[in-house]
């Protein structure tokens, strides 16, 4: 068995390599690479022996090294029957505690238990990766959200009932991401082939575990003017996954001049408009309220799209609701934070051309106290509020008997 998969492992070696199945097709393998890649290639062949090895239904070349293998552009898939609720009732769950306590480990499974009891019907998995740019044109794929973890965090979720959005971000260090811009055009398009080879990683892993949707980038405002190259990534992203895929824009610099929300089936709103002024509690019909649901109607009703919040979230401080973006050093206010809820819920979760949301956030080791003046509603009244709501708005929840593929790691 082992000699005769060498043929099939070739190409994954080309891959870990960082050439594409053909180039260079003569170059000597390094051996370690082929040893490495003939076992994996065994193991997917091989029934499963234990509960920690299961049969690996992904490709060789994704599992060594996160380089994807040629996109064939002559053949797009068939588009995957839509699966999703009438509503997503949504949180961002995010990998937190290391890895004691990250996707994947028994603190994380409780916690998406406790996510489904508070009337969620979906979540989104958040994996990382590092980015120094404009100085450097490369990025760091290997972060603590393993694709092992992931998958894991991902089963564990479905077991509970939830829908799964998968919505890599992009980390700058103190920088903010949305900042990032590059003045070479050589040197932008040498950084976005890596952010290629990142989101195609993803939306091969999305497609192999069963991801309802997928976020192609989050809140990259100084980047997304490259429209061509982002035009191109959609076509290639819709060859390897079949399901919807939406962007996760900015709520200021984005929302309504995103040059290609038609090509996607979402429009994406990171929501953190302010929803009063400063120093204001948050009323309903505010003319902070109105600002913020003119601009995402008008995008909506332009494009023909429904809108999904893909963030949404105020922290437990006195300027939560005008500066819902940021936790600062203001002074603790969970009685406002559950206020800024309870009113935002009010004015935009059941606008016609809204068909859920995602709230900023929940993490994985599932602690919270009323004294954490972070976006999370664990421990707080916000909690209450989140629960009330969304037992009154639609969605059932994912079929529990839908499998995610199991790794070990």
């Amino acid at each position: 068995m082992r000699w005769r998969c060498c043929a099939a492992v070739l190409p994954a070696i080309a891959c870990a390599q960082g050439r594409e199945p053909g180039e260079n097709a003569y170059a000597p393998p390094d051996p370690f690479l082929f040893l490495l890649a003939v076992a994996v290639f065994e193991l997917a062949l091989a029934p499963s022996q234990t509960q920690a090895i299961r049969k690996i239904p992904l490709p060789a070349c994704h599992l060594i090294r996160k380089t994807p293998c040629q996109i064939n552009r002559k053949t797009t898939p068939a588009r995957r029957p839509l699966r999703l609720p009438a509503y997503l009732k949504g949180i961002s769950f995010s990998h937190e505690g290391r890895g004691a306590e990250g996707y994947g480990s028994a603190a994380a499974e409780g916690a998406l238990r406790d996510i489904a009891r508070v009337g969620a019907n979906a979540v989104a998995l958040v994996p990382y990766a590092f980015t120094a740019a404009p100085q450097d044109s490369t990025i760091r794929f290997r972060t603590l959200e393993t694709d092992a973890r992931v998958l894991r965090a991902a089963r564990h979720a479905r077991q509970s009932g939830l829908f799964l959005m998968l919505k890599p971000h992009l980390w700058a260090g103190r920088r903010f991401h949305g900042s990032i811009e590059f003045r070479d055009e050589s040197r932008f398009l040498q950084w976005f082939g890596d952010y290629r080879r990142w989101m195609l990683h993803y939306a091969r892993l999305a497609e192999t575990a069963g991801f309802d949707l997928l976020s192609l980038g989050n809140e990259l405002a100084g980047l997304t003017g490259h429209e061509r190259s982002w035009r191109s990534l959609i076509a290639d992203v819709r060859r390897v996954y079949r399901g919807p895929l939406t962007y996760s824009a900015h709520w200021e610099r984005e929302v309504t001049n995103l040059p290609f929300w038609d090509a996607l089936d979402y429009i994406g709103v990171n929501f953190y408009f302010p929803i009063a002024a400063s120093g204001e509690p948050p009323r309903p019909g505010s003319p902070a309220i109105r600002r913020a649901a003119r601009a995402v109607e008008s995008v909506s009703a332009r494009f023909g799209k429904p809108v999904l919040f893909t963030e949404v979230g105020f922290p437990a401080l006195a300027t939560a609701a005008s500066r819902p973006w940021e936790e600062n050093g203001s002074p603790l206010d969970a009685r406002l934070q559950a206020q800024c809820y309870q009113v935002w819920f009010d004015q935009f979760a059941r606008l016609p051309h809204v068909e859920g949301m995602f709230w900023w956030k929940w993490p994985s080791h599932g602690r919270g106290s009323p004294f954490d003046p972070s976006h999370r509603p664990l421990g707080k009244p916000a909690a209450e509020v989140l629960s009330s709501w969304f037992a009154r708005l639609p969605g059932g929840s994912a079929p529990l008997s839908r499998s995610i593929p199991s790794r070990g790691g």
